[in-house]
């Protein structure tokens, strides 16, 4: 499972008070100035804070390219889906202009390596007469070669291509296709989006998500930080208030039955 800003935010407060409170404890030996003992273990919570901020920010950038990623795969994948096939084809060609091309409607040829290049992009997953097809069409055109472009295929679809012994079929699923192919060489559809998720939660949604069980942790771990940080402040009322409040969602979360189900 993918962790969330929030998570990441939620892990760093963690390691930052952490790091203090370590700092305390063991400086707590060796100073007895106590405004120097709290200054010194603030500088090195700081310090140690930034170089950890450091590698959060490469983490949190890195999720929000993965989460922008995924986002343009989805639309590219729908695109594709509802697009004609001849249109794909063009569109597959590009990635071949290096090579001398023999285009039709419904395939490619590449003349030089004795390639078909054919597409199936739809909502289920390559079936088996999609392959066999391939495999006549191959023959028919005298190729050596299949290369199948397609948004997924099964483990069955899989071991029966590597059965096969006269021709070469080489699976491109659309993960692959999308990271080795449109992202490296930079050559994105033009196609009409028809479909697109737009996910717009409802206040129940909201709930679900708030109190699953994976919220758990971050209830608890902030109200421990709560907690800590109430015993060296004098007035603690919030603070106290803020602890209770989160380990109440730490334990909801945790044990109720309302956003817990599972799917």
């Amino acid at each position: 499972m993918q962790k969330s800003i929030t998570s990441y935010f939620f892990d760093f407060i963690f390691c930052a008070v952490l790091i203090f409170f370590i700092s305390f404890i063991w400086l707590r030996f060796y100073i007895h100035n106590s405004f120097l003992l709290y200054l010194i273990s603030i500088i090195i919570t700081l310090a140690l804070s930034f170089l950890i901020y450091l590698i959060f920010k490469k983490k949190v950038r890195n999720f929000k390219l993965n989460k922008k990623n995924k986002k343009e795969k989805e639309i590219i994948l729908n695109s594709l889906i509802f697009e004609n096939n001849s249109e794909i084809i063009k569109f597959l060609s590009k990635f071949y202009t290096n090579e001398k091309l023999e285009m039709h409607r419904d395939f490619i040829i590449i003349k030089s390596q004795k390639t078909l290049v054919v597409s199936n992009f739809c909502v289920d997953k390559l079936n088996l007469d999609f392959v066999l097809n391939s495999i006549k069409r191959c023959k028919k055109e005298k190729c050596e070669r299949v290369i199948i472009f397609t948004n997924n295929y099964t483990k069955e679809i899989k071991n029966f291509v590597n059965n096969i012994r006269t021709i070469d079929i080489k699976l491109i699923n659309f993960d692959v296709f999308y990271t080795d192919y449109i992202l490296k060489e930079k050559i994105y559809p033009h196609f009409e989006t028809i479909y697109e998720e737009k996910k717009q939660y409802k206040f129940k949604e909201l709930l679900s998500i708030a109190f699953k069980k994976e919220k758990t942790k971050n209830y608890l771990l902030t109200g421990i930080m709560f907690l800590v940080i109430s015993i060296f402040t004098r007035y603690n009322i919030y603070y106290i208030i803020f602890t209770t409040i989160m380990f109440a969602f730490a334990i909801f979360s945790y044990f109720n039955k309302f956003y817990n189900l599972k799917e």
